[in-house]
């Protein structure tokens, strides 16, 4: 999805400006890239209920700016986090590193 996409989903649904629209695309970039990064660092260290806290908020964060791809790959996270399902985890977490790589997030 590219940021004009997403800015006239956000504009239909809660009426905002195209800057207060990028402004909410910027500030959930820099939570993506920071939760993304405590959920690598607690697989490291197997802390299940972290990774089921960020990948929560991140699904809740893709959710709210309607960016749903992203709001199934963290519920995805989240659910093998419960299960506590390691591998699961790493896959998921991976798909998520290459779209952030390729430019899949903004």
């Amino acid at each position: 999805m590219t940021k004009d996409e997403l800015c006239e989903k956000l504009f239909l649904k809660y009426g905002l400006t195209k800057e207060e629209a990028l402004d909410i695309i910027k500030e959930y970039s820099q939570l993506f890239v920071q939760k993304l990064e405590e959920i690598k660092n607690s697989l490291y260290m197997l802390d299940y209920g972290q990774i089921k806290n960020c990948a929560h908020s991140l699904k809740g964060a893709s959710a709210n700016i309607m960016y749903d791809e992203l709001a199934v790959l963290f519920s995805d996270i989240e659910k093998a986090a419960v299960s506590q399902n390691e591998e699961g985890v790493a896959e998921l977490l991976h798909r998520a590193e290459i779209l952030q790589k390729t430019g899949g997030i903004l």
